[in-house]
């Protein structure tokens, strides 16, 4: 054997010697950082809790091999780990997003929620005739029983992130050239003689000089909902002068740069965006937090801390308000509180119910039902929640 392949094969030798151990290592590694913590654990960006160890029941088995499963593949050692390494190398060297089914990427660091709001943006989860017609004659039903309780109502239709900054989604993503189902929506509703408030076209007007959504969340900012809350007061106003007027020169504007938000965070980069928060701080504030009635909350739902809210200023010359809400409502809540008596604020588990029990315990002036467009599908069996509610009755 001549020297040249001599040296090839000593190098062989180690390269398969360091194959073996590295291979040894990747199996052995899982196990000691179970018992001892090599690698600090990343924080997780999962907006579910993980799946607990599972009974086990020698009368009923069945379930138990993929119950466990489950808890193995949330659990297993260096889980956290590995995905923040694997949303780290595909942002770090490929520019793309770790979990495009969830998240994507756009112009300048903007990052778009998918699922319902891309469909919704698409135009490709159109409802039948029959689910619009639905919807609405729930809704004149509503307007039917507030009306004979001497209770206004009022729709307002929240318009996702794309409808109102598409310019930063990647070049030729457009929707399809129909009606959306929230224009379908609105039309209908108006025509039917429900009150109904778009705020699309306004912000659209107000976000030529600061942001209105956050860049790495699917919400709007503070600054976007006052605009919204700006609209729905005017709105009421017609029916109720009394009503303060919200103006902007009334509030100290402040901004400062933070991490990215829930967007950046749901892909496990929190760190690796930038956003800008805004603050609003009143001149003179007289709405504070009021004795909730404590409702019984939906089972199953993930905030029950949020789902009652109650404001008030203790001036009643103003009327009362009840606002049926998501999570958007959290940026319309300071601002429409300083406007009324007392304010009561339902996070209704993203189905907007009809919601009699409270309304008949209330007794409010004004009933706000406020929709966020991506959730039609939640809107929709929430529907048939009230439907079966009355039936049970």
């Amino acid at each position: 054997m001549n020297l040249w392949h001599k040296k090839n094969s000593r190098i062989d030798h180690y390269k398969n010697i360091i194959l073996t151990v590295g291979f040894m290592v990747v199996l052995i590694l899982p196990t000691i950082q179970h018992f001892y913590t090599i690698i600090p654990a990343s924080e997780s960006n999962e907006n579910r809790s993980l799946a607990e160890m599972p009974k086990l029941d020698l009368n009923y088995l069945d379930p138990f091999p993929s119950q466990y499963d489950s808890y193995f593949n949330d659990n297993f050692s260096l889980r956290s780990q590995i995905l923040a390494w694997h949303a780290s190398v595909n942002f770090q060297y490929f520019n793309k997003s770790p979990l495009p089914e969830k998240v994507f990427f756009g112009k300048d660091d903007w990052l778009y929620l998918m699922k319902d709001e891309f469909a919704e943006y698409r135009r490709t989860n159109q409802f039948s005739t029959e689910n619009i017609e639905k919807l609405v004659n729930e809704m004149v039903y509503r307007k039917k029983y507030l009306e004979d309780k001497n209770i206004s109502l009022l729709f307002v239709i929240a318009p996702i992130k794309y409808n109102i900054y598409p310019e930063y989604l990647p070049t030729g993503l457009n929707y399809f050239n129909k009606p959306s189902r929230s224009h379908e929506i609105r039309d209908a509703l108006i025509q039917n003689g429900i009150n109904t408030l778009d705020l699309t076209d306004l912000l659209i007007q107000e976000k030529s000089d600061e942001l209105l959504y956050y860049k790495t969340d699917n919400h709007w900012n503070k600054l976007g909902g006052f605009y919204a809350s700006k609209a729905i007061i005017n709105e009421i106003r017609h029916e109720y002068p009394e009503v303060p007027e919200l103006e902007l020169e009334n509030y100290s504007i402040n901004k400062k740069t933070i991490d990215g938000k829930n967007l950046a965070q749901m892909i496990g980069l929190r760190e690796n965006f930038e956003d800008i928060s805004y603050t609003l701080d009143p001149d003179t504030s007289k709405a504070v937090q009021a004795t909730k009635a404590n409702y019984p909350v939906p089972q199953w739902f993930s905030y029950p801390k949020e789902y009652e809210l109650v404001y008030t200023t203790s001036n009643d010359s103003l009327p009362n308000l009840l606002f049926i809400r998501d999570s958007f409502g959290n940026a319309v809540i300071p601002y429409l509180s300083e406007c009324f008596d007392r304010s009561v604020y339902i996070f209704d588990r993203w189905n907007y119910t009809s919601n009699e029990h409270i309304i008949e315990n209330e007794n409010p002036d004004i009933v706000v039902y406020m929709v966020l467009e991506g959730f039609w599908d939640g809107f929709l069996r929430g529907v048939d929640i009230s439907q079966n509610k009355r039936k049970s009755k």
